[in-house]
Formats: structure tokens, sequence, C-alpha cells
């Protein structure tokens, strides 16, 4: 195992490496750990020792609970402005042994809520048997979860399977980020701008009037002509809807506290006014990312951002292109290999040779005429 960790964390050069079921006493944790180049480590030896966990120094890492079954960490890693809750998970094969990780679960539910699956990226199973033919068993045995705050701070997130060696488990590799394609954002309707008063009025300045045109290129016109007003609207309206969310809840905790000193009828009206245009907002932002999760199921109104919000962006997380595998099997991921690959497949499709299918067809279809039909000395009158 220490040559294969070694190895590993040469390859990589993790912050933060995890263990589970180390297979070797808890006697032989700090000597691995300086081999691979970790001078911090810690485990749950009291309790079974089948998790080990090797991080750098310059890690301020802060243990919150340790059980047999999962240890949980607070972890500040410098370049990053918020500390990190990691739980290393390690499940017991009988279920009534796993009860008491269940409670530990459930314990930690209270703080941590709305779990996802990070998905991942190249082999699809996590361990197998390593028997021959038919008693060959593969699993996708080690997963791992983040909450809506984990998916919102790190969209780019993925788990990349690494190969198998000896071991029955397969690595898994965190990527915190991973550099995503841009492309020029397609225009798109909005639903929350039908909620705003000026927006029948945008429509009708568009269709106003006619453009002197074939009556399909004047709807071709007016279409084009609708998208530009709406984008320059949507500016100059909207803006940053999560900003103005954000000024009104502060202009209405000022009014709040002035309404405190002050019982006069003007503040309490204008802090009614304020709420409404802050439940008005709000729906917006709420039909705004149901929209961008493709959520339909849920009822708008029902105070529902926080899942659309983690919905959308695990959507685009996942139909990023993280890596592609080649007609030889190899796989690639750096993202320069990934676009001369892309662009060579689609160059080499469309300047193959030309092949004609109209003689082909031509021949098969079925002879209605005949030859002397063709000759106009014979048509009879």
């Amino acid at each position: 195992m220490t040559h294969a960790l070694k190895k590993l964390v040469k390859k990589f050069n993790p912050p933060v490496v995890e263990i589970i079921e180390p297979m070797l006493g808890d006697d032989r944790r700090v000597a691995t750990g300086l081999k691979s180049g970790f001078h911090s480590s810690l485990s749950n030896s009291d309790l079974g020792g089948k998790i080990w966990i090797f991080y750098e120094n310059q890690l301020n890492i802060s243990i919150i609970s340790v059980s047999n079954q999962m240890i949980t960490l607070e972890v500040n890693i410098l370049p990053l402005s918020h500390m990190i809750t990691l739980s290393i998970v390690y499940g017991r094969c009988n279920k009534i042994q796993r009860r008491s990780l269940w409670n530990d679960l459930c314990s930690l539910s209270t703080s941590i809520q709305g779990l996802l699956e990070a998905g991942y990226v190249e082999n699809c199973f996590t361990w197998c048997n390593n028997r021959d033919d038919n008693a060959r068993v593969l699993a996708r045995l080690d997963r791992v979860l983040m909450n809506s705050l984990w998916a919102t701070s790190f969209p780019s997130f993925r788990v990349e399977h690494l190969p198998r060696n000896r071991s029955n488990h397969a690595p898994l590799r965190l990527h915190l980020s991973s550099p995503l394609l841009s492309k020029p954002k397609p225009f798109r309707f909005l639903r929350m701008w039908a909620l705003h008063e000026s927006f029948q009025s945008v429509i009708l300045k568009a269709w106003a009037g006619d453009c002197a045109a074939e009556p399909f290129t004047n709807i071709y016109l007016k279409l084009k002509k609708t998208k530009q007003l709406l984008r320059v609207w949507n500016r100059e309206q909207f803006g940053n809807i999560f900003q103005q969310i954000k000024k009104v809840e502060e202009n209405l905790d000022i009014l709040d506290n002035r309404i405190q000193d002050d019982h006069s009828e003007d503040l309490i009206n204008q802090s009614l006014e304020i709420k409404q245009k802050l439940e008005r907002l709000q729906l917006m932002e709420e039909i705004f990312w149901k929209q961008k999760a493709r959520n339909s199921w849920l009822e708008e109104g029902d105070k529902n951002t926080a899942f659309f919000h983690a919905s959308a962006t695990e959507k685009i997380r996942r139909l990023a292109i993280q890596s592609i595998t080649l007609e030889d099997g190899t796989s690639i991921s750096n993202l320069d290999d990934i676009k001369s690959t892309t662009v060579d497949f689609f160059e080499g499709l469309f300047q193959g040779e030309e092949v004609s299918l109209l003689a082909d067809f031509v021949h098969n279809l079925p002879r209605w005429l005949q030859q002397q039909d063709n000759n106009p000395s014979k048509v009879h009158l």
C-alpha cells in the first residue's frame, strides 16, 4: 500500500489523503505518511482504526467528531476563503453494525442539509472482487456526496475514478475546480420578465409598425427586434436581481429599525411597500432558478430557491465536458487536447470522400414508364 500511495501523491500532489480500511496496524500510520510526504495524520485508532487521514502541515484541521465508521473534520485550505466540513465514512458490511453510523449521520444532518451526489468521470465502477470469468463482480461502492452550498461554491467540482491496481477499490480523486469550456450565451426568454409591469410595453414597441417586407421576413425581423429590446430592457430593469434583493433587504432592515423608535403611519406604509417589492423580487428569483434547473414538479412560491439554485449548478457541472474517450480507449482531460481532438474529429468527418447515393436511389425506383413511352413519335392523341 505504501508504494502505491507514494506514487499517487507524487503524481497528483493532494493536500489531503484519506485511506479506508488500510489493512495495517495504526503503529504503521506515521511511517506510511512520512514515506508519502505527509508529516501530519490522524485516525480512529481507538475505535477500530479503519480510517486514516494524511494532510499537509499548512492545513488548519479541527476534529468535530470521531466514531468507528466516520470521522468529521473542519478543514481550512489556505487558498479558499471558507472552512470545509469533511466527513469520511467507512460503512460496515453488516446492517446491524451500520445502525450507529446512521445515528451519526442523523446528528450531522442538522447542520448539513440537502445532499446531492457529486457524480464521477472515467470508469463507472469503483470496486471489483478481482476474480476471473463468471465469478467476477463489479460495483460502484464508493461515492462522494455534497450539499447545495458546496455545489454553488465549487460549480466545477468533479470526482475522478482512478485506475485500480492491486486493491479491490479504485482511488477517488476530488477536483475542487476544473476548466470549463466557455461559449457565447444564447438568448433565452426568462419567465420572470412577464411579472414586470413594463414587460408588455416592450413587446408592443418591438411589434409596432411594419418593416415593409414579405410576411415571413416581417415576422423574423420583429422577433429579432424583440430579442434586442428585451436584452437592453433586462439590463436596465433587472440588472443583477440578486444584488437588488440584497439592497431591498438592507433597506427593509434599516426601516424596521426606524419603526422601533417611530411608529408613524408613513414609515409603516413604506415598510409594506418594500416588503411587497421584496416578495416580488424573491418570486422572480425563484422562477429564474427554477427555469435554469428545468424543474417542473415543485410549485413556485414555496421558497425552493436554494434547491433550484443547487439543481441548476449541478446541471451545469454535469453537462460540462471534463474528459473524452478516444477510439483506442484512452482518455484525455486536458482542455487544449479536448479542443484540438474535437476539431480534428469534425474536420475529418466533413472532409471525407464524397459519396453519391443518387445513382443507387434512381436505380431502385419502380419503373412505371417503358422506354417506348418516352418516344414522342409514338404518342397516340
